[in-house]
């Protein structure tokens, strides 16, 4: 898997979706639908997994 290298201000606008829910869920659905899933699965989920899902989900 490729190194995620994002700009400081890709990863402040990252963080402030990531903060608003109601915007996540309103801009992006499937990420916020999957965020909600991985929280249940079954076993550690690291944050680094997650935002590295989800940065690839706003590329698609």
């Amino acid at each position: 898997m490729a190194k995620l290298a994002m700009t400081s201000s890709r990863w402040e606008e990252l963080t402030a979706l990531l903060k608003d829910e109601q915007r996540l869920r309103r801009e992006y659905p499937k990420v916020a639908e999957y965020l909600d899933m991985a929280a249940n699965l079954a076993g550690p989920v690291t944050i680094t997994s997650t935002l590295s899902s989800t940065c690839d989900s706003f590329t698609t």
